[in-house]
């Protein structure tokens, strides 16, 4: 998950920064080439909506679950209990 966030800032900079070369690049090219890209564009979106919904629904559950834990009462792990493998 860590990866595809990486990834999307890491797109979003190449955007950024190579802006004015994919415009004059887009402007130059066809039609059907600005049709297509226009395609893939709105793919991408739809992807990292989805992306975005599921970090979204990962979030609320750990907030979810560590609120319950908190409202329950219960003691957390002893930090000097050594560790067990489950």
């Amino acid at each position: 998950m860590l990866g595809l966030l990486v990834g999307l800032v890491a797109g979003g900079a190449a955007m950024w920064m190579w802006r004015g070369r994919l415009e004059r690049m887009v402007q130059d090219r066809s039609p059907e080439f600005r049709s297509r890209l226009a395609d893939q564009l709105g793919r991408l979106e739809v992807r990292a909506e989805g992306a975005m919904d599921t970090v979204r629904e990962q979030m609320r559950s750990k907030v979810r679950a560590g609120q319950d834990y908190l409202r329950s009462g219960q003691p957390g792990p002893d930090p000097e209990a050594p560790h067990q493998a489950p």
